[in-house]
């Protein structure tokens, strides 16, 4: 039988008596894939759990690049992209849903080598450029900091420009303050 329906057997007897049963054939239950939001690779987490959740299947099984699979429903992964969970019922019925997983952007600092302090001035202005930070601060000697990017500052030595993304990435570069001779 290939098409679902309900089905009745009729037996006969040699003597005429009649009996009848009936089966009902059921199409084969589709299987359900929940899956959650796109998922982030962070600078200090290099890896993320895909998690997802199916009913009505016997087998199920995670997809994605470089050739990744995993039977495990709660699979590590480190490689962004395209990730497919499929569940497949007993009966071969097939459900897919896909999760992306996207790699952060990292935070970029952008400073000049060497700053020159004038020699008849007592002050310079710290300079820096930042793309992809949500915050950002200067550190420096005699236990300089601020949040400011342009930074007013009056002692020579090595200031740091660190930035940081809104996924938790940090990035750090160093310019040095020295006389202008």
């Amino acid at each position: 039988v290939s098409v679902a329906g309900t089905y009745t057997l009729t037996a006969v007897s040699e003597s005429g008596c009649e009996t009848q049963s009936e089966v009902v054939v059921a199409e084969g239950i589709t299987p359900m894939v929940f899956l959650g939001d796109s998922l982030f690779i962070l600078c200090n987490a290099p890896s993320v759990r895909l998690s997802g959740k199916t009913e009505y299947s016997a087998r199920r099984f995670w997809t994605g690049p470089n050739n990744f699979y995993s039977t495990q429903i709660d699979a590590e992964v480190r490689e962004p992209g395209i990730y497919t969970l499929t569940a497949v019922s007993d009966k071969g019925c097939e459900t897919k849903g896909e999760i992306v997983v996207a790699q952060g952007p990292p935070p970029m600092v952008f400073l000049e080598d060497t700053i020159y302090m004038p020699c008849n001035s007592s002050s310079v202005r710290l300079r820096g450029k930042t793309e992809y930070s949500v915050r950002r601060y200067w550190n420096g000697p005699d236990g300089f900091y601020s949040k400011q990017i342009d930074a007013e500052i009056s002692t020579l030595g090595v200031y740091t420009l660190t930035a940081i993304s809104a996924k938790g990435c940090e990035v750090s570069e160093e310019v040095i303050v020295a006389i202008d001779n």
